[in-house]
């Protein structure tokens, strides 16, 4: 990326807007979403639309204190509604539960309070399922240029037990009805190790995917999240995931496989048939740029400043309609910040960090922060620098997670700030010492853990990352010995 390229990239903001309503719940899901409101739908859109106008006014109050003595964050707040808006991004939960009406008005909402450039990426989430070709030519009537269906697998069977609520054929249709609405702009998820899948299953799920020939697929691995219903099923012996080995073969395969079609992976769980096609919001995301966030449960950024809403959408509703702010800050220090921006810009294995935005961001080069770490990283031949930026190496792709960690690995404590809403666990061992075991996880924390001697840490205002940097990162758990 040329200089001037990165300065658009800082000077751009992106918007996510989150539904939190689904038909059904995923046996895997922990995201913030709520089955059964179809008769909040209304309600929880006029309070999205009020937000989306009165945000500025909400976060120059809500951040007042820090713009105070941060001319950066001042500036930033004072010119949100100016600030171009090169990505928009309905996620949820499952935005295609509203009609196309709905996310018509809200989208309308935005661009009548934000600078929304002509050329800016649209995107929603959609389930196959809740899709028509009608709903899907109103959506690209009202500006939405891109889609991306959660398809998850190709196995009919597999998608009832995991509580999909489509079918194979169904994705097959989507695609074809999105393609007539005039969606060129295509995305599909799938998700690998599930549920008792085999290293055959999996290759056929993804011959299927390619088959179908939309321009860009996510591929995740699957992450059993505490909480949910495959979490209780496994510990129950009603189910079982395929091991780390397994797994790994699994995401080996899909590199070679997806690379032989044509595809060409940018970030860790992304491939695209061409730049043209890649997710210019989720990259927003990896370069740790500004986003404004609406709806419970979102988080946002702005000028290193981070913000989230409460989760209940009763809640957030009737605050909205109170005139309060659902907003509340979340602090990350500085050296937090910098590790957090080396994980999701390693993510991209094309572009990596970018080191001129890194330092005119922090200061200092990313040796300022972490030279041991880079060293140690380097000489492992796990990351590669040049002139302009790092990025990881080919052998280091499959193990990124390992890299990352090397990014919190420098105190508890700082991780304890770094990962919101994750575990933290410390055990006492003989010896005087104690070993903190973190795992990043959108869930929280449990309440209770068998085992002597463990103790559960527990607070639901746990300053830190947002749930993007937990979902985009994934579960990685983290050993690290220190004096008590």
């Amino acid at each position: 990326m040329e200089a001037t390229q990165a300065a658009t990239h800082a000077s751009c903001l992106s918007i996510y807007i989150h539904i939190p309503y689904c038909e059904a719940q995923c046996i895997y899901c922990d995201f913030n979403t709520y089955v059964g409101r179809e008769g909040q739908f209304a309600a929880y859109v006029d309070a999205l639309c009020r937000e989306v106008a009165e945000t500025p006014a909400l976060l120059a109050t809500t951040l007042k204190a820090d713009a105070a003595s941060n001319p950066n964050l001042q500036s930033a707040i004072c010119n949100l509604q100016s600030r171009p808006v090169s990505t928009i991004f309905f996620g949820g939960g499952t935005p295609t539960v509203l009609e196309a009406e709905q996310l018509a008005a809200i989208l309308d909402t935005v661009r009548a309070n934000y600078a929304v450039a002509a050329d800016a990426e649209i995107s929603t989430e959609a389930n196959p399922g809740t899709v028509t070709e009608t709903a899907l030519r109103g959506l690209r009537t009202a500006g939405f240029n891109r889609l991306s269906m959660g398809a998850q697998s190709l196995d009919d069977a597999m998608l009832v037990t995991l509580g999909r609520h489509h079918s194979a054929r169904e994705i097959g249709e989507a695609v074809q009805m999105a393609r007539a609405a005039g969606f060129d702009n295509l995305s599909l998820d799938f998700i690998f190790g599930l549920p008792g899948q085999t290293k055959q299953q999996w290759q056929r799920d993804l011959e299927g995917a390619i088959v179908l020939d939309v321009p860009h697929l996510s591929v995740y691995s699957l992450i059993v999240e505490q909480g949910t219903p495959l979490a209780r099923f496994i510990k129950q012996g009603r189910m079982s995931v395929p091991d780390d080995d397994a797994a790994g073969a699994m995401y080996d395969w899909t590199r070679q496989r997806l690379a032989e079609a044509g595809y060409q992976q940018y970030e860790i769980s992304n491939w695209a048939k061409s730049p043209a096609f890649e997710c210019e919001h989720n990259k927003a995301y990896w370069r740790n740029a500004d986003w404004l966030a609406f709806g419970p449960g979102a988080h946002g950024h702005i000028a290193g400043r981070r913000y989230h809403h409460i989760l209940a959408p009763t809640a957030y509703i009737n605050r909205i309609n109170e005139g309060k702010s659902t907003i509340k800050e979340e602090t990350l220090d500085l050296r937090g910040q910098a590790s957090e921006t080396m994980m999701l810009g390693l993510r991209m294995l094309r572009e990596g960090v970018d080191l001129g935005c890194f330092h005119a961001r922090f200061g200092v080069p990313p040796e300022g922060f972490f030279a041991s770490e880079l060293d140690w990283l380097a000489q492992n031949a796990l990351i590669v620098r040049d002139t302009a930026r790092i990025r990881l190496t080919e052998r280091a792709v499959p193990v990124a997670n390992e890299v990352f960690v090397k990014f919190v690995l420098h105190s508890f404590f700082t991780i304890h700030n770094l990962l919101s809403g994750g575990q933290h666990r410390l055990r006492r061992d003989a010896g005087n010492a104690a070993s903190a075991v973190i795992v990043l996880t959108p869930e929280g924390l449990t309440a209770e853990e068998e085992g002597a001697g463990l103790v559960i840490g527990r607070s639901d205002d746990l300053p830190g990352a947002t749930a993007l940097l937990q979902r985009q990162v994934g579960t990685i758990v983290v050993e690290v010995s220190r004096a008590v």
